[in-house]
């Protein structure tokens, strides 16, 4: 279902750390509103919205898609490890937060579950 896909864990600790690094940023230390758009430029969209500026999204068609939407890396069998379908936890944060620990926090979670 399309409403209801998020970046999983995978992606966020092999692929979005590494673009927060190659883009230049100190991972151990930006918080997520360093990665957003400069509000005072028609055209920094930052590292988060850059990415899907230009994909069509798959839910309107349109140009300008999120994030999740502009993940595409799908496997011999159609699965895409950077996608979760997984509707069992909703992660609520604010954008003072540190992305790598976001992402450590939703790796200690995974380990606790099992």
């Amino acid at each position: 279902d399309l409403l209801l896909k998020g970046v999983s864990l995978y992606y966020m600790k092999h692929v979005l750390l590494q673009e927060v690094k190659d883009a230049g940023f100190g991972v151990d230390h930006v918080k997520v509103y360093e990665l957003g758009p400069d509000l005072t430029s028609a055209h920094n969209f930052g590292l988060i919205r850059k990415k899907g500026a230009n994909v069509i999204c798959s839910r309107d068609g349109k140009v300008g898609a999120s994030y999740v939407d502009s993940i595409v890396e799908e496997e011999n069998d159609g699965s895409n490890k950077y996608v979760s379908h997984a509707r069992n936890a909703m992660l609520s944060y604010t954008w003072g937060y540190g992305i790598k620990a976001i992402v450590e926090t939703l790796a200690a979670k995974c380990r606790t579950d099992g």
